[in-house]
């Protein structure tokens, strides 16, 4: 049950995350990105966590020197690696 809803979770939020990089929101990438640290965090996934994590943290300072596609990249290959996204 629960890692159906991180697995729906995830589909949901990986498309919004990146339109939100596009879009260069950094409020919304923090907030999805503080998400996905913390349901990654649950299952114990912990590359996901850790890049989500410095994700948040650049989006709230507002980096916008930060490679953001770069690490939305290898969050999302990491969820394919397990059958996520």
């Amino acid at each position: 049950m629960l890692v159906e809803l991180f697995i729906k979770k995830m589909q949901k939020q990986i498309p919004e995350l990146y339109d939100a990089i596009k879009a260069k929101d950094y409020k919304k990438i923090a907030l999805i990105a503080h998400s996905i640290k913390g349901s990654s965090g649950n299952f114990r996934l912990e590359e996901i966590q850790e890049e989500s994590a410095k994700m948040e943290l650049m989006a709230k300072n507002e980096d916008s020197k930060y490679k953001y596609e770069p690490v939305y990249e290898k969050i999302k290959d990491r969820l394919q690696k397990i059958k996520i996204t």
